[in-house]
């Protein structure tokens, strides 16, 4: 992943969640927190997020844009609709 650094010079991440099934919400209560690899949490957002449906049946959310100090490792870890996942991710870093 790559950073990005917003208008008022926060770097931030963002983040699309996608759910599919016959019940796929069009308003999707969730929970998204990053922590560093030492468990610290970084930030975190757990706004309702409005979902668009897709062509191939699926919804998904517009991006979560989650300012922070971020570590080179992080855990981006999302629970939602009684369903969770976590992810090891890296930030590609400059040269």
């Amino acid at each position: 992943m790559t950073l990005l650094r917003g208008g008022q010079g926060a770097t931030m991440l963002g983040f699309i969640l996608r759910v599919s099934g016959a019940t796929a919400p069009s308003c999707l209560g969730q929970q998204t927190t990053i922590t560093g690899s030492d468990g610290a949490r970084v930030t975190a957002s757990t706004i309702p997020l409005a979902t668009y449906t897709q062509p191939d049946g699926t919804r998904v959310t517009k991006p979560i844009w989650l300012p922070a100090d971020y570590p080179a490792t992080f855990l981006a870890g999302v629970a939602a609709g009684n369903q969770s996942i976590a992810l090891h991710l890296h930030l590609l870093l400059a040269q």
